[in-house]
């Protein structure tokens, strides 16, 4: 894992001993290890904000699992159902059939939407575990 505070005091250290008692290194401008203190800070602020995404993931993939399972448990009773009507009447079937084909391609859409938003999550999670990786 990288470690900018060690790279920095290593590099001076060697700039140092290869000016040795003759030269010196300049004043820096603006203090790199204080820019780098700052910059621990917000890394925690993040890792922080990275774990409860995780959680908060977790719950959303969750309840969209539950969204997907209601909408195909209903899906399955309309197919099933007459709605009260007779379907020996043809025109209560065609009510039967324009009311199961809208209500199933409605549910349809639901399940593929739950697909498209579960993909989304699990992308966000990807990165979320690779932003841990600054966490180690």
């Amino acid at each position: 894992m990288p470690n900018p505070v060690r790279d920095y005091n290593a590099g001076v250290a060697a700039a140092k001993k290869a000016l040795g008692k003759d030269g010196h290194l300049p004043k820096p401008r603006v203090d790199v290890l204080k820019e780098l203190e700052h910059a621990g800070k917000a890394m925690d602020k993040l890792n922080a904000m990275r774990g409860e995404m995780q959680k908060v993931t977790i719950e959303v993939s969750g309840e969209l699992a539950k969204v997907k399972a209601a909408a195909k448990l209903y899906a399955d009773m309309i197919g099933n159902d007459r709605f009260g009507l007779d379907p020996k009447d043809a025109k209560q079937k065609k009510t039967i059939d324009e009311a199961s084909k809208a209500m199933l391609d409605g549910l349809g859409a639901v399940e593929k939407d739950m697909d498209w938003f579960t993909d989304h999550l699990d992308r966000l999670d990807k990165i979320l575990v690779n932003l841990s990786a600054m966490d180690k």
